[in-house]
């Protein structure tokens, strides 16, 4: 089973650099993910060198770290993100890097209890700040994509107290065709399909 897991992810892997951000020869990769999940964006990272990426950045997305910052810090320190993060983000765009955020399911219940204002203060700070690479993304000016990745905490709060991370992903393993002995093929198919009755419907009007 543990085997089993293991071509799941690989498999998923593949499919978010081709699929989910269709990467190219020569491309850079900016990678976001949680601590629970580096290991699953080192085999993305992988993937978009097998692809032909020329460079692969991952970050770490802390929210622990974030909670303790936005309950300890006043609003002008928690205002604070240093410049050359503006830099960064020009280069990304002029460059082209695809961009891909692997959702921190692991960590998310840490900011319940913090105070709302000042989360919101500090997001907004933060949506601001990289309103041009927002922007880009949303424009679609660079490859971008957000992606699930299950563990434990996540399948505890999606199946039930007594799941694991192995469960999840048996249970994801159907949806997202990685239980087809080819996934990337499956997945085209299963858009064609998609497509086809989408276009049978539009026919009736």
């Amino acid at each position: 089973m543990n085997k089993d897991i293991e071509v799941m992810k690989q498999n998923y892997a593949k499919m978010i650099v081709i699929k989910g951000v269709n990467i190219t020869p020569g491309q850079c990769l900016g990678i976001k993910t949680s601590h629970a999940t580096y290991p699953f964006a080192s085999l993305i990272a992988k993937e978009a060198y097998n692809a032909g990426a020329k460079f692969v950045k991952i970050e770490i997305d802390d929210l622990t770290l974030l909670s303790k910052r936005i309950e300890t810090q006043n609003d002008e320190d928690l205002a604070f993100i240093p410049q050359y993060e503006t830099v960064a983000d020009g280069e990304m765009i002029n460059d082209e890097w695809a961009y891909i955020r692997i959702d921190n399911t692991d960590e998310r219940h840490v900011l319940k209890d913090i105070d709302s204002s000042k989360l919101a203060y500090y997001s907004k700070n933060m949506n601001t700040f990289h309103k041009e690479m927002r922007i880009a993304r949303m424009n679609s000016e660079v490859s971008w994509c957000v992606v699930c990745v299950p563990s434990d905490n996540w399948a505890k709060q999606i199946l039930n107290s007594h799941s694991t991370e192995n469960d999840l992903w048996h249970f994801l393993a159907p949806i997202l065709h990685l239980d087809q002995e080819d996934p990337i093929q499956a997945l085209e198919g299963h858009n064609k399909a998609i497509e086809r009755r989408a276009k049978a419907l539009n026919a009736l009007h």
